[in-house]
């Protein structure tokens, strides 16, 4: 373990840090440091990298057997936690699509429709 000084990207706290290895850049050193802040940005950034392994954990619980769309709405976890859009629906095929969205407290929805119809006729 290599000890240094690293500064929290948000409140520019200075602080020391243990890396492993000692090729260590300063970017990672500050990004350690910003990893162990109290601060308000660095624990909200904290909590927004949970909820996206979270939510590609379920994406990829629920949608096991179509890893295309599994890959499209991970690329949509950024853009959904920025609030440029509110959810993404994928038609899977002509009976399954999948919805990500993401609540006022910052936790994902993952849901997987299965469209399944069924007539009966009598003349």
């Amino acid at each position: 373990m290599y000890q240094t000084t690293g500064t929290c990207q948000f409140c520019h706290q200075t602080q020391i840090v243990l890396m492993r290895d000692e090729n260590y850049t300063q970017p990672e050193a500050d990004e350690e440091a910003t990893d162990k802040c109290k601060c308000e940005g660095a624990t909200l950034r904290r909590k927004q990298r949970l909820s996206k392994e979270l939510a590609e954990a379920n994406i990829d619980s629920i949608l096991v057997n179509h890893a295309q769309a599994a890959d499209f709405l991970k690329q949509a976890i950024p853009i959904i936690q920025s609030y440029s859009i509110q959810n993404v629906t994928v038609q899977i095929n002509d009976v399954s699509k999948a919805k990500l969205s993401m609540n006022q407290k910052g936790a994902f929805k993952v849901e997987k429709i299965d469209t399944l119809k069924q007539t009966l006729e009598n003349e």
